[in-house]
């Protein structure tokens, strides 16, 4: 089963796509605010080592499953108040966009194909197949090949078409890292999937549900304390994080 673009809504989806660079930096902002200040700090401490620290790819994940996922004390999300609070108000396609991204889908994919346009992930989870956008275009997704493999957060880019968007960091793996992938998935997928059905396998949240895949920081950056600091696990793969806009 494949969750692909309707050739009728290609304009559509290029739109929202290029838009929603500009409205997760305003989300990730209003995350940021001193309302939320405390909510936020929490969290990050909860996801940092023993010793107090944070990988940036950790720290992203965080602060994108506290902007789209976590439940404040009303039960509603932090993007839902956004929406609501946001002057001036959203246009109507923007306001079901960004509602539909608390729809994530969070796992390992296999690439299938890529262009500059989108890349065809096959998730390994629940056996589905996404074409997935970046609002960094040819940066982030040029970078994919056939056969590598990816651990990332996806949204809908609009509920009303089958198009996919990356959510926080892209962390790739090379074709020759699909033996260690495997194995680490087996444990906790089975583990995870016992008790989920299909919807809730997409939803709930697979990399903050069980324990995370191992990765390594990416070359480009030294360690440094806090957001982008000492890698959590040592690992001998070749995972690279791949920033995306937002954060």
């Amino acid at each position: 089963m494949e969750h692909s673009d309707s050739p009728t809504l290609v304009p559509q989806v290029a739109k929202l796509v290029a838009r929603s660079g500009d409205l997760k930096s305003e989300l990730v902002a209003f995350v940021h605010s001193p309302r939320f200040a405390r909510r936020l700090d929490a969290r990050l401490e909860e996801a940092a080592d023993r010793f107090g620290f944070l990988d940036e790819t950790t720290a992203i994940e965080t602060i994108d499953h506290f902007a789209l996922q976590h439940r404040l004390a009303d039960d509603s999300t932090v993007v839902e108040r956004f929406v609501a609070q946001r002057r001036p108000p959203l246009q109507e396609d923007e306001r079901a966009m960004l509602l539909g991204w608390r729809d994530v889908v969070e796992a390992v994919f296999e690439v299938q194909a890529s262009d500059a346009g989108a890349a065809v992930l096959h998730n390994l989870l629940d056996d589905l197949v996404y074409r997935v956008h970046s609002n960094l275009g040819r940066r982030a997704l040029g970078k994919l090949s056939k056969g590598m493999f990816v651990a990332a957060r996806i949204v809908p880019v609009h509920p009303d078409t089958g198009a996919w968007l990356v959510s926080g960091n892209l962390t790739t793996y090379a074709p020759s890292d699909g033996p260690q992938l495997a194995h680490g998935l087996a444990a906790p997928a089975s583990a995870c999937a016992m008790s989920w059905t299909g919807a809730e396998l997409r939803g709930v949240g697979f990399l903050h549900t069980c324990p995370p895949l191992p990765r390594t920081a990416s070359p480009e950056k030294a360690p440094m304390p806090r957001a982008g600091s000492l890698g959590r696990h040592r690992w001998s793969g070749s995972a690279t994080p791949l920033g995306i806009a937002g954060y």
